[in-house]
């Protein structure tokens, strides 16, 4: 399963601009720049109407670069872009740590690595990106707000939800014979077709194979499954 190294998002206000006829792009940043007054913020640089900091607001004190660009042309907008670089070294980092020190076996050890990297990554990514838009929603021009537009995992994992061939949590491929995800082992939604040899439909089972003698002393001997 891919994991995104950014997000991207808009924040389009519902204030109308002639309430601020003095908020500018340049105006904004100014404004902004003085909310990010902890020891938490750092890297702190601004071009026109775009800021560009660092934050380790975040919940393992990991950092994280942001950008945000300001317009305010026929309606105030905040594009804000947060890159996941360091939290994807340090969910790779701690992965190769558990695969050294562990006693897993590899299919134990690919079902940790799934389940790790889908809490641990997403989860520190969410919060991150909480963190910006609080911090956006903060001033007075986007009391009232929308998200116009996401972009990287939110609009994957729509992506992934629309199509039946992919896990909706995950998207690791799929068929319509798949009853779990081979990756994640979520249960797949929507009506799935027996095969003989789906494995994943006898999840919880023990699969035992007889072989039976034909009727018909001229046909083959066949096999039959025993759950």
């Amino acid at each position: 399963m891919p994991l995104p190294i950014s997000f991207t998002g808009i924040i389009t206000s519902q204030r109308d601009v002639a309430e601020f006829p003095d908020s500018t792009p340049e105006n904004l940043v100014t404004r902004f720049r003085e909310s990010l007054n902890t020891d938490k913020y750092f890297n702190i640089d601004t071009h026109g109407g775009t800021i560009y900091y660092t934050s380790r607001y975040s919940i393992f004190d990991i950092p994280y670069k942001i950008s945000i660009t300001f317009n305010t042309g026929k309606e105030f907008k905040a594009r804000y872009t947060v890159q996941f670089i360091e939290l994807l070294f340090i969910t790779l980092g701690v992965l190769f740590v558990v695969s050294f020190i562990s006693r897993f076996t590899v299919s134990h050890f690919l079902w940790f690595a799934g389940i790790f990297a889908l809490i641990f990554y997403f989860i520190n990514a969410a919060y991150a990106v909480s963190t910006v838009t609080n911090a956006i929603k903060a001033l007075a021009e986007f009391k009232d707000y929308e998200f116009e537009h996401a972009e990287s995992f939110a609009g994957q994992q729509q992506e992934w939800m629309q199509n039946p061939n992919k896990c909706p949590a995950c998207g690791t491929d799929v068929s319509i014979y798949h009853y779990y995800c081979p990756e994640c082992g979520l249960k797949l939604p929507g009506k799935r077709k027996p095969h003989p040899a789906n494995a994943s439909k006898y999840k919880f089972k023990h699969i035992q194979y007889h072989p039976t003698s034909p009727k018909n002393k001229d046909e083959p001997p066949n096999s039959g499954i025993k759950s």
